[in-house]
């Protein structure tokens, strides 16, 4: 035990006082880096462990100083650069190698022919499996006197097994159950042949299905972020007492409306952001585009895809006329991003819950999107609009409300931005740590 924390008795107490001692293990996901951050503020935090984190602002004089790509590589450090609320040591970094290795040939992969593309693929994939298998030994090693683990999945198993009788185990699991989610991403490829390319993650490797069924099957709680997700849980035979949800946290400091700008006088712009493939839904959004414009009640409209292109992007680029294309921005651009948006349109097939849509929401950008995954935080008439997957036609129509009705639009941006408000970092923690007592008081009492 770190001597700054308070003496822990072997077995978490229970009750409405309880403090508990948690772990973290993040391979650096936004949503689990703000729970630490969150958990450090309220001396909560044992240790977070995690793959790259700038603790010394001598690497930015150091990166500084490489030839030609140096002003690239400190912009890249500072954005993963520690908190402030977050001190050093209660940071453990392990698997940065292969942290560094992974994002260097997954950008690789990105920059060279489709026909190349493959061997850097297997590779960066073998990389961040090196990357995990050391976060997770790590962890293994900072599981005496804490109350609660929470990693994410792929790195919780050597922590959770290690772990003292009476720790409470916590799978992070930010998407759809993998197996349900399959089944679903394979039936829209019969649905919707021509964008099947566009489809990832139907395949895995047989070891990431072993390790990741077996942290599903030890751990005591497993964490979503969404109500759809919980679903899938439940469709896989997950017992209901097993599962916690907690809707993620925004930065509503960070994102946020522009002061300036009116609306109404701006051309009506509708956003797509994230990555841009068929699980996202992107062959009904340009349909329902195409029938919009067939519409003509606005002249000045466009649509923006930003992001980057999943597997192969030839169906999507045959209709290029239709769109313009913002490549991947760091976090630090999406903001404005944002706040050029009129409306910001995400028409998932399968999602965990998509952080995406708090950021449109908190830049007071009213959402379309479809019950499998945000359905819950965006409220139906209220924030913006949600319709059923597989259906241009709807998204058509809730484009058209919008682009003629100003006033109906900058209500739905206010409601969006006060939405938001109710969903940030504190507010996730609050939540998760309410359900992991509920979880403890449970099993203890």
């Amino acid at each position: 035990m770190l001597k700054e924390l308070p003496s822990r008795s072997k077995s978490p107490s229970v009750g409405s006082d309880l403090r508990p001692i948690v772990l973290v293990v993040s391979p650096a996901f936004p949503t689990l880096d703000q729970l630490a951050v969150e958990l450090a503020r309220r001396q909560l935090l044992s240790v977070v462990v995690h793959p790259f984190l700038v603790l010394d602002d001598r690497l930015y004089r150091i990166a500084g100083r490489v030839p030609w790509v140096g002003t690239r590589l400190v912009r890249e450090l500072r954005r993963r650069a520690r908190p402030e609320a977050l001190p050093k040591r209660r940071v453990v970094l392990a698997g940065s190698r292969w942290d560094v290795l992974h994002a260097a040939l997954h950008r690789m992969s990105r920059w060279v022919s489709r026909p190349l593309r493959p061997p850097f693929e297997v590779a960066a994939y073998w990389a961040l499996w090196r990357r995990n298998s050391r976060l997770a030994h790590e962890a293994a090693n900072h599981v005496l006197d804490v109350d609660v683990i929470v990693a994410s999945f792929g790195t919780g198993l050597p922590a959770f097994l290690s772990a003292p009788t009476g720790v409470l185990r916590c799978l992070d699991y930010p998407t759809a159950i993998w197996d349900i989610s399959r089944e679903m991403l394979l039936e829209e490829g019969r649905v919707n042949p021509e964008f099947a390319v566009t489809i990832e993650n139907l395949t895995i490797s047989a070891r990431t299905q072993a390790l990741v069924r077996r942290e599903v099957a030890v751990a005591d709680v497993i964490l979503v972020g969404s109500e759809f997700a919980r679903q899938t849980f439940l469709m896989a035979g997950i017992a209901p007492e097993r599962l916690l949800v907690a809707t993620y946290g925004v930065d509503t400091e960070l994102f946020a409306p522009d002061p300036v700008s009116c609306s109404s006088n701006q051309a009506f712009t509708a956003l797509f952001a994230g990555s841009i493939g068929q699980r996202k839904g992107i062959s009904y959004l340009l349909d329902a585009w195409t029938i919009f414009l067939a519409s003509r009640v606005r002249e000045d409209a466009r649509l923006l895809l930003a992001g980057s292109f999943v597997g192969d992007p030839t169906p999507v680029l045959r209709r290029a006329e239709l769109f313009e294309h913002l490549p991947h921005r760091p976090l630090a651009e999406l903001p404005k991003i944002f706040q050029r948006a009129s409306v910001f349109v995400l028409p998932s097939i399968v999602e965990g819950m998509p952080l995406v849509v708090l950021e449109a929401m908190a830049s007071g950008v009213p959402c379309i999107v479809t019950p499998n995954g945000a359905a819950g935080v965006v409220r139906d008439g209220v924030d913006g609009f949600v319709v059923p997957i597989r259906d241009p036609a709807a998204i058509a129509d809730r484009l058209q409300r919008l682009a003629v009705d100003s006033e109906l639009r900058q209500q739905m941006s206010r409601n969006a931005r006060a939405r938001a408000l109710e969903y940030n970092p504190a507010t996730y923690t609050d939540r998760v740590l309410e359900g992991l007592r509920a979880k403890l008081d449970v099993r203890d009492g």
